[in-house]
């Protein structure tokens, strides 16, 4: 896995699928990490010159004698991770300069705008909502406050209050389609304004997509050069190896039958030289020998004259009785002479021996020394004419090479050229378009500063409006705070006086309801007293006196239809008449007699009238009576209600549902 992925980091490739780009990758791979992690091994074990000679890439890497595999394969996988980590190291700091690099020029940018562009998200969204205020119901609401139904189901509306209503809904419909108009125009707003910003982050991506093609294209076609380039060098590496080869195959060719003679010439001087040792020494000791030979027969022919001479000498004295002694000594004595000359004569021959076997051995050795020199000497002439030859080689291909480095410098410096011309042309347009730019931006400054300056006027102005505006509303509101202070010590007042008038009222409605008791008493009593009169039958003393009773209930019934009913909190409230009141000024009635005057489900039949002349001058008399102090209490009560509603909309409004019960 680390293998692949350094290949295609290698390569700039997404995967290596093809047969040329694996030829590459194995080549690559053989010279930038085998090769090294083999000549690591091979230094260490002592063989440092095992892979010094040039290596073609169809060649197999022999692994050195005592290295394992797997010391070989772990080395291998040590220098993958190192390249991966420094790949790692290599993409962080571009990273981090890039960073750095945007921040630096965002920091250099002289615009008041916050540096968005280092935190850029997506663009939002944008959503309308139509707002639908609930018109109907608020009208029908606001219509139905001050709505007034009868008993018939009939609902009655004020003019005034209809046409305040109608005029609320003409407002709230008018404000609903304002805020739809805003609402659509800001909506549409956003929706150009966003549609604007992706149409110019489309433009500028697309703008930056052709640099990054363009300058993709110009590094594709660098590295195809590059690659081209490495190529062609390759191709003159080996190609300068193979004639090198040749050459040197040629010369060994040239010159193997001199080195055959010369090798053969050297065996044979060998061959000679140790011959004539070999009869230099059997020569030396054929001499010794010849010496030792010789004084070993000298030795013996001394002996033997030594023997002869005493032999003659007894055969002398045997034969002739006398010897002559003198003569024999004197012969004796010249022999021993002859043999100490022979015996210095012998030693001088083997130290002459000596010097001549030292002197040989001499010549010889200085010979051989004298050849291998030679020999030597002749060896380091080739090489060192050998190396010439490579030298002088070496240095017409680096001299073709730096000629095409040269020729590709000349050819790159005229594209540099062109391309700093090109580069000078776009940046004077750059420059001439940012001083317009810059000009345009002042003048847009300029006016933006004039139209702060108005809108601050402007602001100001209604900064003092709206302080005129807060002060008079403060006086508004101390104003009616103090009017709704006052309206609420009326409205207290009125109350009290209201609570005063009701107790006045009900004690003056319970004071005409006793006199109309007392009226239908004294009529039933009137009854009584005529019917009495004209009759007189025996049994006229109960209806007498049921007739008083009837009365009163009838009175009763009909005090209590003309009340309203009380339900719902309506004034007056009712009044609750004892039952065992007495109608007439005999007191109570009689036990057989008495029934509540409360009871209302008892159906009364009403007495005929039959003095209607006195019964008209007795009511009318007591409704001039009270008539006066009525009417006068209804007219403050109306005052009362004006006070209220000329005072406060709240407090008008009680006074006025107060108004429509009295």
């Amino acid at each position: 896995m680390l293998k692949e992925d350094w290949g295609r980091r290698k390569l700039m490739v997404e995967a290596i699928d093809t047969s040329c780009l694996f030829r590459e990758f194995s080549k690559v791979y053989r010279t930038e990490i085998l090769l090294p992690v083999l000549q690591s091994v091979a230094r260490r074990l002592g063989q440092a010159d095992f892979y010094d000679s040039l290596i073609l890439d169809t060649d197999v890497y022999v692994m050195p004698k005592g290295a394992s595999e797997i010391e070989v394969r772990l080395k291998q996988l040590l220098r993958l991770l190192e390249s991966f980590e420094c790949h790692m190291i290599t993409e962080v700091r571009k990273r981090v300069s890039k960073e750095l690099t945007l921040a630096v020029a965002e920091r250099a940018r002289e615009e008041e705008a916050l540096p968005t562009d280092l935190w850029k998200r997506t663009v939002m969204k944008e959503s309308f909502t139509m707002n639908r205020p609930h018109l109907a119901e608020e009208f029908v609401t606001s219509l139905m406050a001050k709505a007034q139904e009868t008993e018939s189901g009939t609902v009655t509306f004020d003019s005034k209050h209809l046409q305040s209503c109608l005029a609320e809904l003409g407002r709230s419909v008018m404000a609903r389609e304002k805020f739809s108009f805003e609402s659509y125009s800001m909506y549409f707003e956003n929706l150009l304004r966003v549609n604007h910003q992706l149409l110019f982050q489309k433009e500028q991506e697309i703008k930056q997509m052709k640099e990054q093609l363009r300058q993709a294209q110009s590094e594709t076609q660098a590295n195809v050069q590059c690659e081209l380039a490495n190529q062609a060098h390759d191709l003159l590496m080996e190609i300068t190896a193979l004639r090198a080869k040749v050459v040197e195959m040629r010369e060994m060719s040239l010159t193997q039958e001199s080195d055959i003679r010369e090798r053969v010439r050297e065996e044979y001087n060998d061959l000679i030289h140790s011959i004539f040792n070999s009869t230099f020494q059997l020569r030396s000791k054929f001499d010794q020998f010849r010496n030792e030979l010789q004084d070993d027969v000298f030795d013996k022919i001394n002996d033997t004259r030594k023997e002869a001479v005493d032999a003659m000498a007894k055969l002398q004295q045997k034969f002739k009785g006398t010897s002559d002694d003198e003569e024999l000594k004197a012969n004796l004595s010249r022999a021993e002479q002859i043999r100490a000359l022979q015996n210095e004569n012998h030693h001088l021959n083997q130290l002459v021996l000596k010097m001549k076997a030292l002197n040989s051995w001499r010549q010889n050795v200085k010979t051989h020394s004298f050849l291998k020199t030679t020999s030597d000497l002749r060896k380091k002439a080739e090489g060192s004419r050998k190396a010439e030859l490579e030298l002088h080689m070496l240095a017409e291909e680096e001299v073709v090479l730096l000629r095409q480095q040269l020729v590709a410098a000349r050819n790159a410096m005229a594209s540099t050229e062109k391309d700093s011309m090109q580069v000078r042309k776009v940046l004077q347009k750059e420059l001439k378009i940012k001083s317009e730019r810059e000009h345009e931006e002042a003048q847009r400054e300029r006016s933006k500063q004039q139209l702060e300056q108005a809108k601050q006027a402007g602001v100001e102005k209604l900064v003092d409006e709206l302080m005129d505006k807060e002060a008079r509303l403060k006086r508004l509101e101390e104003e009616q705070d103090r009017s709704s202070k006052l309206t609420h010590l009326a409205y207290e007042k009125a109350k009290r006086d209201v609570d005063i008038k009701r107790k006045q009222l009900n004690h003056e409605r319970l004071l005409k309801l006793d006199a109309f008791q007392r009226v239908d008493t004294l009529q039933s009593q009137v009854y009584d007293y005529e019917s009495t009169l004209l009759n007189r039958p025996p049994s006229a003393v109960t209806p007498a006196l049921s007739k008083p009773r009837s009365r009163a209930t009838s009175a009763t019934q009909l005090s209590r239809r003309s009340r309203p009913s009380t339900t719902g909190n309506q004034w007056p409230p009712p009044v609750t008449w004892p039952a065992n009141r007495s109608l007439t000024p005999y007191g109570e009635y009689p036990a057989d007699v008495s029934v509540p005057l409360n009871n209302e489900n008892k159906k009364i039949q009403r007495p005929k009238t039959v003095g209607g002349r006195l019964r008209s001058r007795i009511a009318e008399q007591l409704l001039n009576e009270l008539e006066p102090d009525t009417h006068r209490t209804i007219v403050q009560l109306a005052q009362l209600q004006l006070e209220g509603v000329g005072g406060s909309g709240g407090g008008g409004g009680l006074s006025g549902g107060r108004r429509d019960k009295y």
